[in-house]
């Protein structure tokens, strides 16, 4: 087991335990822990809520109170704190973020937090997904129901992996909310036709597909002056 799946089983059991402290109720609740992977605290525009999910709820940090909220599902190998900083950049612009290390299926995930967006009175929900995060949104998008997530965002979904959904052509056919993919032409982990490809089977008519130099993979095509192309265009598609 990888150290980040470590981190988020303990979360979970924390969560858990917290969860059947107060009667096990299925509600969301304020949680009086710390803090979330040791890079958000609660404070001042920062709230960690327990999103309900079996067999444990779901510890949840919300940056801003935007009507517009976007869920944040991390690639594999990274936490939470990867997206933090263009978070912290939406909430100042009036999107409400969501962070959580996902812990069962990203699609299971994603939706779970997309609800407890809703409860906490986001009226539009956009899913935004790195790597593996970016197939279970994209996945997560295509069997919402209807009414709960209004876009999604991929950065270098790989269409096939051995976690999760094992194809996303089958998937992204019946994918109607409008749908931003972005990735780098030479990304060394989803191959360059990847985006291009799936952005074609998307059933979405409203769509789009952002390529651009490089090899940046999932979070890092917001990084730097590099990523302040990418980070205009993910930020005006999200609001």
């Amino acid at each position: 087991m990888s150290q980040r799946m470590r981190t988020a089983a303990a979360l979970a059991t924390v969560s858990l335990a917290a969860a059947c402290s107060s009667g096990g109720a299925a509600s969301s609740h304020r949680v009086t822990t710390p803090g979330l992977d040791g890079c958000v605290h609660a404070g001042p525009g920062v709230r960690i809520v327990a999103a309900p999910s079996a067999p444990g709820p779901i510890r949840v940090a919300v940056l801003g109170t935007g009507a517009t909220a976007a869920v944040f599902t991390n690639e594999s190998d990274l936490d939470l704190c990867s997206w933090l900083p263009f978070a912290r950049s939406l909430a100042r612009n009036g999107v409400r973020a969501l962070l959580y290390d996902y812990r069962y299926t990203t699609q299971h995930d994603a939706l779970t937090v997309a609800r407890e967006a809703r409860r906490l009175g986001a009226k539009r929900v956009v899913l935004v997904g790195a790597s593996v995060g970016a197939r279970g949104s994209l996945a997560a998008a295509a069997g919402a129901p209807r009414g709960l997530v209004d876009a999604v965002v991929s950065l270098s979904a790989e269409r096939v992996t051995r976690e999760g959904v094992p194809d996303l052509f089958p998937v992204v056919r019946h994918l109607r909310a409008p749908t931003l993919y972005v990735a780098a032409r030479n990304d060394p982990y989803a191959t360059g036709t990847d985006a291009p490809q799936l952005y074609r089977r998307t059933a979405a008519t409203r769509k789009r597909l952002v390529l651009v130099p490089g090899t940046a993979h999932g979070v890092k095509l917001l990084e730097g002056a590099a990523g302040a192309r990418v980070r205009g265009i993910v930020t005006a598609f999200i609001r």
